[in-house]
């Protein structure tokens, strides 16, 4: 394949949807706010359990010190969006596409462009974390957050990331405040 060949490849696997992977499933852009918000609910209940478990964590580390006023947990949506944006559609997205014009294989782009993002997730919160944290990332957050941009849409890894920070925020918020 050539390279011009290889590029516009590349560049319609980013901008349309597939039967084998459907990288583009943006509730939002259905023209109604209704679904992404469905989708988004189904995210933050999916990730209860995991933000309770994330609270044990931002509890006993230094992260979220600095929440001290009732509105800042709400930041997490900001947070979330932005983090699913360049991990989710971008890394991921990229990725699929780069292996999917290298190989005929049918889960090999996807399983690549799930680790390779997880761990770009994990590692990019390393900042108050250690490495074994970071794994425990990888495997925990980074990784299910992956399954569901793929099984699901975009909104339902933006309320799921977004549930599991905001736990924590609040939780840290109650004890900067207690």
């Amino acid at each position: 394949m050539c390279t011009a060949d290889a590029n516009s490849f590349i560049i319609s696997q980013l901008f349309s949807s597939s039967k084998k992977f459907p990288v583009t499933i943006i509730q939002i852009n259905k023209h109604s706010v209704l679904p992404a918000l469905k989708s988004f609910t189904v995210g933050c209940l999916f990730a209860i359990p995991m933000g309770f478990s994330n609270l044990l964590d931002i509890v006993s580390s230094d992260g979220f010190n600095w929440i001290n006023q009732y509105w800042q947990p709400i930041l997490a949506l900001a947070a979330s969006i932005m983090e699913e944006t360049w991990v989710r559609l971008f890394i991921i997205t990229f990725i699929f596409a780069f292996v999917s014009s290298k190989t005929n294989k049918k889960y090999i782009p996807i399983l690549t462009a799930l680790i390779i993002s997880s761990v770009i997730f994990g590692f990019s919160h390393s900042n108050y974390l250690d490495t074994k944290n970071c794994i425990n990332i990888i495997i925990l957050y980074g990784f299910p957050i992956g399954v569901l941009f793929i099984k699901r849409d975009f909104e339902t890894a933006i309320g799921y990331h977004f549930m599991i920070d905001f736990i924590g925020a609040i939780g840290k918020l109650i004890i900067n405040n207690g």
